[in-house]
């Protein structure tokens, strides 16, 4: 965890030294950040996944934490260049660590959508392309491995979904919530994490 903390410090890229406000307030109106008439896009971060991740992936998903406000996730589906990788792959990015994800998380199947949980900033979810939702808890002893610490069954009809997860949610309060699943099978599932 220290290790972390030092890279991000030192993967930083503005001087400690510098007002900054002085120098927006100095631009003028017409500058491409602050001015109406010349607001530009300008991106801002680039993740690049690795070798050992699988290249050419499909990002199908994309969440920012509401508690962490820099951190975000990706979805991703398999990788046709890496078959030995895992099929499904979600990386928790932190906007001052650019050169490597945070948290790197696996499935057994594509992930077609990912969630961090509003309540709950160490919970992650994602509804895979075989219909199974996977919660991961960053706090987790296995979570070095990368592996769900809860799953719901691959069965299908009553006990869960048998297509493939496109939607989630979460509902309630920090007391009380519920995930809510959508899928290709036409049906809505509620879960509590609890159980």
């Amino acid at each position: 965890r220290s290790s972390k903390v030092i890279e991000r410090a030192l993967d930083e890229e503005y001087d400690v030294l510098a007002d900054y406000a002085l120098q927006n307030r100095e631009a003028g109106d017409d500058d491409e950040y602050t001015g109406r008439k010349g607001r530009r896009i300008k991106q801002v971060m680039q993740f690049d996944i690795t070798e050992a991740m699988g290249r050419k992936r499909m990002v199908s998903d994309i969440d920012f934490s509401p508690k962490f406000p820099e951190l975000l996730c990706t979805a991703y589906t398999k990788s046709q260049q890496s078959p030995h990788t895992p099929p499904g792959l979600l990386n928790v990015w932190n906007m001052h660590l650019k050169g490597r994800p945070e948290y790197s998380l696996h499935a057994t199947s594509d992930l077609l959508s990912c969630l961090f949980h509003p309540y709950h900033p160490s919970l992650i979810l994602g509804g895979t392309y075989s219909g199974q939702l996977c919660l991961w808890d960053t706090r987790a002893r296995n979570q070095r491995t990368g592996e769900p610490v809860q799953k719901t069954p691959l069965t299908g009809g009553r006990s869960g979904h048998a297509h493939p997860i496109y939607s989630l949610a979460v509902t309630g309060t920090q007391n009380s919530s519920s995930v809510v699943s959508t899928s290709t099978d036409g049906v809505v599932c509620a879960w509590s994490t609890d159980m």
